[in-house]
């Protein structure tokens, strides 16, 4: 079976960093890319949307997205804690096979 592969669109390295700890013994890899810039050489199992990122390419593969609410000031907050995130990542992976 070849490497599940997780791409990232949008999120901070913070994110891309807890993903990797947690699922490179899992032998998923996990790819970071900015929307609008992202490789189509490599087929990802999910797709991870992040900070309201909005990007087309791979249409066909399951998605987490993870939203954002606004708070007072205007600004912009994801609040979601990383093992809820592991969480839907793995249910997802689970479903892929």
């Amino acid at each position: 079976m070849s490497e599940q592969h997780i791409l990232m669109i949008g999120g901070s390295a913070e994110t891309e960093a807890v993903l990797r700890t947690v699922l490179r013994p899992r032998s998923v890899g996990v790819e970071r890319a900015r929307p609008g810039h992202v490789s189509e050489s490599t087929r990802p199992t999910v797709v991870l949307i992040q900070n309201g990122a909005n990007d087309s390419s791979w249409p066909d593969v399951p998605r987490v997205v993870v939203g954002e609410v606004m708070l007072p000031g205007g600004r912009a907050s994801s609040l979601f804690e990383y093992p809820d995130l592991v969480a839907a990542i793995d249910r997802v992976l689970r479903d892929s096979v």
